[in-house]
């Protein structure tokens, strides 16, 4: 039956945008749904999904980085929003939060050692290195060109060097490194409530668990992001 579901829903007819999977207590919703995941994410890694609970993001976040490895064959970027309370301690690393302040702190100190040096040598450029690998992304250009490869001329013109910097000045901004974030990130979840905008996310599959319990103006809020599909998975004798 669960593999039943599972194909059901990942099959692409137009009249299967919204599913409704009910079952009761123990009955193997939260395999379904990491099912789901696993199929869609290893068909389509640029799908972006959103999964909302008022109850067990805790419970899914161990399922999902627990089995992780075995579900998905591209590691997808798994990111947390709302209040970084609601989540186990051990995953506040994964808080959007924590990656932005990340860049917070590197990006300035990268900025102020290349201001400081007329001249930046290899010691300088190896410096910088081991602190680009410490962030999820790297910064890059409107070109997509990553910073570590604009380093190779940063001595043959004082304006490249400008123009790095003008490159990692962006990175410092909330607004920014979040929509980097947003355009990279596979998985989202979030309680139903929050107060992030994540109007860039374009989520194209939302996900909600315990959807008994879960109010429609809360589905809605997260139906701005641009959703094709939604699943919802509950008990309806809640």
């Amino acid at each position: 039956e669960q593999k039943n579901t599972i194909c059901n829903i990942n099959k692409a007819t137009e009249n299967k945008k919204i599913h409704v999977i009910n079952g009761k207590s123990k009955t193997g919703k939260s395999t379904v749904l990491l099912g789901l995941l696993a199929n869609m994410i290893n068909k389509d890694i640029n799908n972006k999904h959103t999964i909302i609970s008022p109850t067990k993001i805790n419970n899914l976040l161990d399922k999902l980085i627990s089995q992780q490895h075995i579900l998905f064959q591209n590691q997808p970027l798994i990111m947390l929003i709302g209040d970084i309370q609601i989540y186990n301690e051990k995953y506040h690393h994964l808080h959007i939060s924590k990656y932005i302040n990340t860049y917070k702190q590197i990006i300035p100190e990268i900025i102020k050692e290349l201001n400081t040096n007329e001249i930046i040598s290899q010691m300088n450029i190896d410096n910088i290195l081991i602190k680009l690998v410490q962030l999820l992304i790297e910064p890059h250009s409107y070109k997509n060109e990553p910073v570590s490869e604009l380093f190779i001329n940063i001595n043959d013109d004082k304006s490249y060097k400008d123009y790095i910097v003008s490159i990692l000045s962006k990175w410092t901004n909330d607004k920014y490194i979040s929509n980097i974030l947003f355009k990279n990130c596979t998985i989202l979840l979030s309680p139903t409530q929050n107060n992030i905008d994540i109007s860039e996310y374009n989520t194209n599959i939302l996900i909600v668990d315990d959807a008994e319990q879960v109010s429609e103006i809360n589905i809605i809020e997260h139906m701005k992001v641009s959703t094709q599909q939604l699943i919802l998975l509950g008990n309806n004798e809640q």
